[in-house]
């Protein structure tokens, strides 16, 4: 197993961390330093070393002598050849990580597949999510309701929702893609599963849960397109978002204070998160449903 070995201190150093810890592979241990007197290397060549010169310059000359500069991968406070930028993405840390080690990373979907799975995300109940999904689903594909709360076109979509799903997925069923089915309902000619009465047994799921889940939809390739409707109690959940092909962010043209906060949401998206950056957008609620058909007009 490779060790990487992170020495930063402060608050930076402790999200760093978190994020590493989040996606890197899973060959990687990874030992955290956030003071240099905990630094107990003893010249092991197969850690990967990381540190920003803040942090060497607190260790001891003995600390000093165990290292190699040169094998040392720097944070760096700006631009240079060299070293990882603390300015830039942390997932261009991760890339760097994977070059050294020669292994992969945990930031996207682990699977080469030709089935897709959308985040598609409103920081309010929006009627315009499900017209946004209507647009874009083909026959047969599944959408999947993990919105805060469901939505009055929710109430008669099956016999189920996805808090019922919940239970499934904590046994880890073997016979879940039976129960998506039993539990959904099918509209005009694609599947739904509601949103449950609220988010809170979502959040009992673990981080194994749903990459159980996640892996079983896309292994038992029952569904050509699957389609996952987010609200703010999941839209912070990592190990959720991990497992997304893309995000989409449901604005508002009519509603700036909703535009703004949409706008932040995608630039923190795009500064790394998930490593989703490359394939989050924005989308309009007025290009999909007008204010009179109902949902948040703003």
């Amino acid at each position: 197993m490779v060790t990487v070995r992170l020495g930063c201190e402060g608050e930076y150093g402790r999200r760093l961390s978190r994020f590493l810890e989040t996606h890197l592979d899973k060959s990687i241990r990874l030992s955290y330093y956030t003071q240099s007197a905990q630094w107990d290397l003893d010249g092991r060549s197969q850690d990967l070393l990381i540190m920003d010169r803040c942090f060497y310059r607190e260790l001891s000359q003995e600390q000093r002598d165990l290292l190699d500069e040169e094998a040392v991968l720097w944070i760096t406070e700006g631009e240079e050849e060299t070293g990882y930028c603390r300015l830039h993405p942390p997932g261009e840390l991760i890339d760097m990580i994977a070059e050294h080690t020669g292994t992969g990373s945990r930031s996207g979907p682990d699977r080469d597949s030709n089935l897709k799975i959308c985040g598609i995300y409103s920081p309010v109940p929006d009627a315009g999510l499900g017209a946004f999904a209507r647009a874009r689903m083909r026959e047969e594909e599944l959408f999947l309701g993990m919105e805060d709360m469901p939505g009055e076109d929710d109430q008669t979509a099956g016999e189920g929702h996805m808090g019922d799903l919940c239970y499934y997925i904590h046994l880890k069923d073997p016979q879940l893609l039976s129960r998506i089915r039993e539990l959904s309902g099918q509209v005009s000619g694609y599947y739904v599963l509601p949103s449950a009465l609220s988010f809170l047994p979502l959040l009992e799921l673990s981080e194994d849960d749903y990459s159980w889940f996640f892996s079983k939809l896309l292994s038992g390739a029952v569904y050509p397109g699957i389609y996952v409707g987010l609200g703010n109690g999941l839209l912070g959940t990592g190990h959720l978002m991990k497992h997304f092909d893309s995000l989409y962010i449901l604005s508002s043209r009519e509603d700036r204070v909703r535009m703004s906060c949409c706008d932040y949401i995608l630039q923190s998206v795009q500064a790394g998160y998930e490593n989703l950056r490359d394939r989050c957008h924005i989308v309009f609620r007025e290009d999909y449903m007008g204010a009179e058909e109902g949902g948040y007009a703003g």
